[in-house]
């Protein structure tokens, strides 16, 4: 008992102030809490508004994307067909210059080129004025296709 007593007088005890809190802080409390909700609801709304004008972009710059590659894919195959009408007319120059007389032409289904590819040309030779030959050529592949016309003077 003797050491307990000594230990309290040693230790001096505090005791709590027992003010009372006036009416008017607490209310500016509780109206600071409700000024943060709406400063939260206010940033929910900005983010929302940000992710919407963020997603806009993106679904714009997708959509870019896809009309871009299409144009380049029908720049690609209007290209070939030009290269393929083109080729049909070396390959009816080449048989008009070893044959005179030849004018057979290629027809449909027409001459596959590369073997295998879906593309092909069609060719048509007929006879021009003052002994002329006019061919006609068609390349087509993945349905689009270019026609080339040549006028050959066969001495």
């Amino acid at each position: 008992m003797q050491i307990l007593r000594v230990l309290s007088r040693a230790l001096p005890v505090r005791k709590r102030p027992t003010t009372s809190v006036p009416q008017q802080i607490v209310l500016a409390g509780r109206a600071n809490v409700s000024r943060d909700r709406r400063a939260r609801g206010v940033a929910l709304l900005v983010c929302i508004f940000v992710m919407l004008i963020v997603s806009s972009l993106v679904i714009f710059a997708l959509n870019m994307d896809a009309t871009e590659m299409a144009i380049t894919r029908n720049t690609l195959d209007l290209s070939r067909a030009l290269y393929l009408a083109d080729a049909g007319i070396q390959h009816a120059l080449g048989m008009v210059r070893a044959d005179r007389s030849w004018r057979a032409g290629f027809g449909s289904p027409g001459v596959e080129f590369p073997p295998g590819s879906g593309a092909y040309y069609v060719v048509t030779v007929t006879d021009g004025a003052s002994g002329e030959v006019i061919v006609t050529s068609t390349g087509d592949t993945g349905g689009l296709s270019k026609t080339v016309r040549a006028t050959i003077a066969v001495p």
